[in-house]
């Protein structure tokens, strides 16, 4: 008779290394670091814009300029631009950097998770360093909740509907940014808007410098209008005019 097979031997690895793990307790996670200075001043804009009372995934989404619950590198640079001087001579390597600050799953883009986990990890990157947001400091919040007036109301009208009949507000921006900039002049502005149709094309100089005033916050003597701030703007006129007709 054939001799009986030998008993299985145990998977005594497998257990072992299953086990090992199981040694010294982990240590509480530590604060880690931004590594872009970039990243610390966005974060410190973010901290301050929450705690007066703004909304973080508003924020987001309009950074998100194409709707697709992302930020590509594009957006997050124009984006950053269109918050004011603070990030005005970024160069596409900080906007680089500042993104493997956002990234948690390596997949080049931001989800909304990781704006909002970079903005708590912002909080307790500064407050660690004791810094706390100033007491009563206008946000970029504040702005949208005094009402355009109503020649700027026009103009985001006429833009809403723009963008309602199926064209992308990019497709209107890179039409009135003749010299290419990325950046729209009041003179590109008012002849862009003028482009635009007979509700415009009477339109002074006085009369826009007027919507780059109200609209923007912006001193018109030499003033530029990012794509985010030209986003952000029909964005608040769509509210508005929605508000209205509730």
């Amino acid at each position: 008779a054939a001799a009986p097979a030998p008993a299985a031997t145990p998977p005594e690895t497998p257990a072992k290394t299953a086990e090992a793990p199981a040694g010294p307790a982990a240590a509480p996670p530590t604060i880690q670091p931004f590594k872009a200075k970039t990243s610390l001043k966005l974060a410190k804009l973010l901290v301050t814009f929450e705690s007066g009372g703004g909304d973080l995934k508003k924020a987001f989404g309009q950074f998100d300029t194409n709707d697709d619950g992302h930020l590509a590198v594009a957006e997050l640079h124009a984006a950053l631009q269109g918050l004011g001087e603070t990030f005005g001579d970024l160069s596409s390597e900080d906007v680089d950097a500042c993104i493997e600050d956002f990234e948690l799953d390596g997949d080049g883009v931001v989800s909304y998770d990781e704006f909002l986990a970079f903005a708590r990890r912002g909080c307790e990157q500064l407050a660690a360093a004791g810094w706390a947001p100033p007491a009563n400091e206008e946000t970029k919040e504040a702005p949208e909740t005094v009402p355009l007036s109503e020649a700027s109301l026009r103009v985001g009208k006429v833009l809403k509907l723009y963008e309602d009949g199926g064209n992308p507000l990019r497709t209107a921006f890179d039409n009135f940014d003749v010299s290419k900039s990325g950046r729209l002049t009041v003179d590109e502005l008012l002849e862009g808007l003028k482009g635009l149709g007979a509700a415009f094309e009477n339109m002074t100089r006085a009369e826009i410098e007027k919507v780059v005033i109200d609209a923007f916050g912006k001193d018109p003597d030499g003033a530029t209008v990012s794509y985010a701030e030209f986003v952000g703007f029909v964005a608040r006129a769509r509210g508005q005019l929605d508000a209205a007709e509730a």
